[in-house]
């Protein structure tokens, strides 16, 4: 299994306020109307609309009751947008020590490439959360931590 590549841009994400606005078009709805339906602000609904703000729990409720629209449409809505723009924005979160560790983890870079599991020109934004999810740590920089508290065991030589 080779590691994933979204590629995916954050430009190209869409936020739940733009359904909400679509909803508002396709039935003839004014922001101030689905404010005064959801008791919220319309500064509120369009920073929402405008992207600024997510969708909560309580405004999720008060959406289904304005629009008819499941309250969970609207939470997975927000949960999806959150995690496209995790996935977008994972290679920046790559840090100089990771990239330090994760070359000297040449050896067992090689068995996973030789394995087919990650592809030989991968660079490190792709590499190195693969190796997270791989060694299941959210930063490489913890695989010394398990070490020393006898999580993992030190490698062979």
């Amino acid at each position: 299994m080779e590691a994933k590549k979204t590629g995916l841009s954050p430009e190209l994400i869409i936020h739940p306020g733009e359904t909400i606005a679509d909803l508002l078009a396709e039935r003839g709805m004014t922001q101030q109307e689905l404010a005064a339906r959801t008791g919220v602000t319309s500064a509120f609904i369009s920073k929402v609309i405008n992207g600024k703000k997510g969708i909560s729990g309580n405004f999720a409720y008060a959406l289904e009751c304005a629009l008819g629209v499941p309250k969970t449409f609207w939470l997975n809505l927000q949960a999806n947008y959150e995690a496209e723009i995790l996935d977008a924005q994972e290679g920046t979160t790559i840090t100089h020590e990771e990239k330090v560790i994760a070359q000297g983890m040449s050896d067992s870079i090689q068995e996973l490439r030789k394995n087919g599991d990650i592809l030989p020109d991968q660079k490190a934004e792709e590499l190195i959360p693969y190796l997270r999810r791989k060694f299941h740590v959210s930063n490489l920089a913890y695989l010394g931590k398990l070490q020393h508290h006898g999580f993992i065991s030190q490698p062979q030589a």
